[in-house]
């Protein structure tokens, strides 16, 4: 954790709507009130602020550049405004007044004042923070400004690159403004033209992911409590007294002719009284660190004071612990006082007289334990359907059981014929093939073979534009019931691009947003994002931003993002195909996982298959919109093998090396492989087949 993170703790886990109030509250104060001394305490206390959350130094460093841009507003007021009956000197026959400059200082000191206030916003407060407050009342918003946090970090990165490589090609030398104007201007083209056709990928995404949905519901990760309530309220008293104190006319202040105040201004008290109170209201988030340190000095008074022993009584476990260790030693002096027995001299007697006498009794105070625990699971479920039955009756359901379907079969085409828009060539001939429930299934095929197009055609909901004929059916169930966004999320969909199909900037929220679509309860949203995030060891993921993550990583956030959502179906089109090969292992890594441990039907497209090949149940090769094969992995690797195809480069090496000995063995007469023979696949295989082979190879 940072150095800054563990500050104001209190203050980061209060509810967003709590720091919007503050904050906004502060900068429209600060930006109301010209008072000299109003200004000065909200200066001092922005300064303040920033300086205990980042460090005297760093935040110094960061004022030292708003002194040129005070520098300038005080000039310009002063050169430009005449106002003011004390002149200091004239520049020309403009006057220079003592007022204009003072007014022009304190300008500028609050708009210095408004940007520590948005900067320490920014170090406590995240994006997902302020979401938060707009999300049910205003969900289409929300999400807008979510994917605009998202993609314009994005869209800068990728403009220094485009950057970088001009002048990597074509020189640093210093370009005339005219040509400086035109090469912006071409790269901002660029930038555009990138950026549509990332949306379309990303619009996939989001389609695969449910939206739009009719049961969308924001997930509300921060809760608002009591103490959340009682800091809206304290805010909210002194904010309306402030607001008192603007309309009794106790912020004024006059700057021109002279500097004074108003006539009518209210008591000295009063103004006093309330320039204290607007002291006390800005200083709010001090007062909860206050209570954190007090907090963090009674635990490590409470650690030394019970240092050494076994139970602290701290936690609920050990309190439970001790109880019954009580309850053991009074059930081993009862036992004592109601038997008189020869008393245990030895250690091993005194092990011998508590398994003889006392293992009955323990075993009745467990026995009460489990059943104490097991009453109070009960009342606690009974409760809970007494207090609200709809909200843990009332789940969607996983998936409709189809009526009448092979349960062996998880997607059929049958005869399916497909084409794009304005062309004759069809992507997809006559195609007919059945998907085992539980199985994993590679596709390979040269590319423009009709991979992609296949898996889109198996997700009725992301079929694309052009003339289909045919029979889908998914789960026994007719394609149209698919194409609704509800059944749509039972069929998940991982695309080869790991940026494009992110669509929030956050983790978490990228991991919840399938989810809000499918009309889920917090607690469900938030059982699911545990279990998903402890299962890809992602968990400390949660709250960094996606443009932290490498391609390895977003591409894992990715296929978590679709897991979470349970589906039935997981489709894959060249998921690794820009990931580095320890990412690529990573990657499959996962996947193996989820196909073994979940029995997820799993569908992937692979160009580089060495990897993928030994954990596939069956390949299909496609050949211009044909299935040109259909077999197992050993199968496919014979038939590459036998045919000689170009595509024989993507086998395993294992796989090459044991076809390239049948070849030779063949030429010299020596054994060759039977037909029946298994070519070795993973790397171990094809070192056993190397050793079984080791005279023979040096024959």
């Amino acid at each position: 954790m940072k150095a800054k993170e563990t500050k104001f703790i209190n203050l980061r886990a209060t509810h967003p709507s709590l720091l919007l109030l503050y904050f906004l509250s502060a900068v429209v104060f600060a930006t109301l009130s010209l008072n000299p001394a109003y200004l000065l305490v909200s200066f001092a206390a922005a300064l303040l602020f920033n300086v205990y959350l980042q460090g005297a130094g760093k935040t110094l460093h960061s004022v030292r550049y708003f002194i040129p841009m005070l520098l300038l507003i005080v000039a310009a007021n002063a050169l430009f405004s005449g106002n003011g009956l004390t002149v200091l000197f004239y520049l020309g026959n403009r006057p220079v007044t003592w007022e204009s400059i003072v007014y022009g200082f304190f300008a500028g000191l609050m708009l210095i004042t408004i940007l520590l206030w948005f900067r320490a916003y920014q170090d406590v407060a995240t994006s997902d923070q302020l979401l938060t407050v707009g999300g049910d009342r205003f969900p289409v918003t929300t999400l807008m400004l979510g994917m605009v946090m998202r993609y314009v970090p994005d869209t800068v990165n990728h403009g220094q690159t485009v950057n970088m490589n001009q002048k990597a090609l074509l020189g640093e030398e210093k370009l005339p403004r005219k040509e400086k104007i035109s090469f912006f201007v071409r790269m901002s083209s660029v930038l555009m033209s990138w950026s549509m056709e990332n949306a379309l990928e990303t619009s996939i995404a989001m389609r695969a992911k449910g939206y739009p949905s009719a049961l969308r519901k924001t997930y509300k990760r921060d809760r608002f409590s009591s103490f959340d309530a009682a800091g809206i309220a304290f805010l909210l008293v002194m904010g309306t007294i402030q607001i008192a104190g603007f309309i009794s006319g106790a912020h004024s202040f006059l700057y021109y002719p002279y500097l004074m105040l108003p006539a009518n201004v209210p008591p000295l008290y009063w103004r006093i009284l309330l320039l204290i109170l607007y002291a006390l209201y800005l200083l709010f988030p001090f007062y909860l660190e206050l209570s954190e340190i007090r907090a963090r000095q009674k635990i490590r008074q409470a650690e030394e004071q019970f240092s050494g022993r076994q139970y602290f009584g701290l936690l609920l476990d050990s309190t439970n612990e001790t109880y019954h260790t009580k309850e053991r030693q009074d059930a081993y002096m009862n036992h004592s006082n109601n038997k008189q027995t020869q008393a245990p001299l030895r250690v091993s007697d005194v092990k011998q007289y508590q398994n003889d006498n006392f293992t009955s009794d323990l075993s009745k105070i467990d026995q009460r334990g489990q059943e104490t625990k097991a009453r109070r699971t009960s009342n606690l479920k009974d409760s809970r359907q007494t207090e609200r039955p709809d909200k843990y009756s009332r789940q969607p359901e996983r998936y409709a059981e189809p009526k009448h379907c092979d349960p062996l079969a998880a997607a059929e085409l049958k005869d399916v014929s497909f084409s794009y828009p304005d062309t004759e060539t069809k992507a997809l001939n006559s195609l007919s093939l059945r998907l085992e429930r539980g199985s994993l299934t590679l596709l390979t095929g040269a590319s423009g073979s009709g991979k992609t197009t296949l898996l889109y055609l198996l997700s009725p909901a992301l079929t694309p534009a052009g003339e289909i004929s045919g029979e889908r059916i998914i789960y026994g169930e007719a394609d149209t019931i698919y194409q609704d966004t509800e059944r749509a999320m039972q069929i998940g969909f991982v695309q080869q691009n790991p940026d494009n199909q992110i669509i929030l900037d956050s983790v978490w929220h990228e991991l919840a947003f399938g989810l809000e679509n499918q009309g889920l309860s917090n607690k469900e949203i938030e059982r699911r994002l545990a279990e998903t995030s402890t299962f890809f060891g992602i968990s400390d993921w949660m709250d960094r931003k996606v443009t932290e993550l490498s391609g390895g990583e977003k591409q894992i956030l990715n296929l978590a993002s679709s897991l979470v959502m349970q589906p039935d179906l997981l489709l894959l089109d060249e998921p690794m195909a820009q990931l580095d090969p320890i990412s690529r292992k990573r990657f499959l890594s996962m996947l193996g996982r989820v196909h073994d441990e979940t029995g997820t039907t799993i569908v992937i497209s692979e160009h580089i298959i060495d990897d993928i090949l030994p954990h596939a149940d069956r390949v299909l090769m496609l050949h211009e919109g044909f299935v040109s094969f259909d077999g197992t992995s050993n199968e496919y690797v014979a038939h590459l093998v036998a045919t000689d195809a170009d595509f024989k480069v993507s086998l395993p090496l294992s796989a090459r090396m044991a076809a390239a000995y049948s070849k030779r063995a063949a030429a010299n007469t020596a054994p060759q492989l039977n037909a029946g023979t298994a070519l070795p696949l993973p790397v171990r295989d094809g070192s056993q087949f190397l050793l079984a082979k080791k005279d023979l190879i040096q024959a």
